[in-house]
């Protein structure tokens, strides 16, 4: 048992914040923060959802890919070929297929519509 509490509270699991990764979680915040601005702002049409959601990942590949970068000591180019253009055309199905998820279902009144 010990081995095990020793091994979550070593950088298996705190160490995931400075570990080349690190910086995709923590973009998450601004992701929603971003995200959430602009729905605020646009509602929830087609087309301001795919904005919201678009600008989002924007931040987090941003964010990620200077961390990245910073953490492994790569250029530009190499890290966006290793973290960013792997995830790009799954990334955008999910919008697509999320956005549209989401404005059938405000259709039906099946969502709520406060944030």
């Amino acid at each position: 048992m010990e081995a095990v509490s020793h091994r979550l509270s070593t950088s298996e699991w705190g160490g995931c914040w400075v570990r080349r990764g690190g910086g995709y979680i923590i973009a998450y915040i601004g992701c929603a923060f971003v995200t959430g601005l602009i729905i605020e702002r646009f509602g929830k049409s087609f087309a301001a959802l795919m904005a919201a959601m678009y600008a989002g990942w924007a931040v987090v590949y941003v964010l990620g890919t200077l961390w990245y970068m910073y953490l492994a000591r790569v250029g530009l180019v190499p890290a966006l070929l290793v973290c960013v253009v792997p995830f790009l055309l799954g990334d955008a199905v999910k919008t697509v297929l999320c956005a549209t998820l989401i404005n059938r279902l405000s259709e039906r009144g099946l969502l709520r519509d406060e944030l």
